[in-house]
């Protein structure tokens, strides 16, 4: 007499279609790549300068001063410049922006009111250096001191990189590039708190390294209180410290 097949319950059904799932799924996540979500350049950048005090706060700033100490080396360690500034910028009623040190027994002024830029020494106008030269200069400082909120900027191109780990660290990496400027900037954050590290820039002589070696928190803001410049190779390897900085007696009005 022929067998009949024994009639399966619905709960061993079940049972089976739950190990057929499970072997499929495990099938797809080992043929599949790991989906993670992607992090956008706007995600980061956003995320990134509300960790530092937000964009709209920076800007709306009226004023700001701080002094500067620094010192810049040769190759050979032999000091080019040792230089102690005072910065002041206002906002309030169109732009004016003061840089005042002394070098030589002169007192130098770098000024610009509104459209008008130009340098005193000792009190006098000093013809010798162009208005295009005044602004450079001025423009440089108010750049790098209001890093990273500077990049925010219609000229500049940001691109998240991804987490990288250089110098033996893991971090963020957001690379900035500038119409008319073939320099190429990469800026380091710490991959917790997006806390700003410092950058490497490739211009068109030189490879340079800066780091941020204390911040400080003013006003709701992260600023920098002492910095660490290196000339570096083009694979990002140090070759001698190029300068030293120091932040202090910042004033912050909104």
């Amino acid at each position: 007499m022929a067998k009949t097949d024994k009639k399966r319950s619905p709960i061993e059904y079940l049972i089976g279609l739950i190990i057929v799932g499970v072997v499929i799924w495990q099938l797809v996540g080992y043929i599949l790549p790991d989906h993670k979500e992607k992090v956008t350049t706007t995600a980061f950048v956003d995320a990134m300068l509300s960790a530092h005090g937000g964009l709209e706060n920076w800007r709306s700033i009226k004023k700001l001063s701080f002094s500067k100490a620094f010192q810049l080396y040769d190759s050979l360690g032999n000091t080019e410049i040792d230089r102690q500034e005072k910065h002041a910028y206002a906002f309030d009623n169109g732009t004016t922006r003061l840089i005042q040190y002394k070098q030589d027994d002169r007192l130098y002024n770098l000024v610009e009111q509104k459209d008008t830029l130009f340098q005193l020494v000792n009190g006098k106008i000093d013809t010798s250096l162009t208005t295009a030269a005044v602004r450079s200069k001025i423009d440089a400082a108010a750049f790098v001191i209001g890093l990273p909120f500077s990049l925010v900027t219609p000229e500049a191109h940001l691109e998240y990189k991804g987490l990288d780990t250089l110098y033996g660290q893991q971090l963020h990496v957001l690379q900035a590039r500038f119409e008319n400027s073939a320099d190429v900037w990469q800026l380091y954050f710490s991959p917790d708190h997006y806390q700003w590290l410092g950058y490497w820039v490739h211009t068109r002589d030189h490879y340079s390294l800066v780091l941020n070696q204390e911040m400080t928190t003013i006003n709701g803001f992260t600023l920098p209180r002492k910095r660490k410049s290196f000339r570096t190779t083009a694979d990002r390897d140090t070759t001698y410290i190029r300068a030293r900085y120091t932040y202090s007696n910042y004033v912050i009005d909104r």
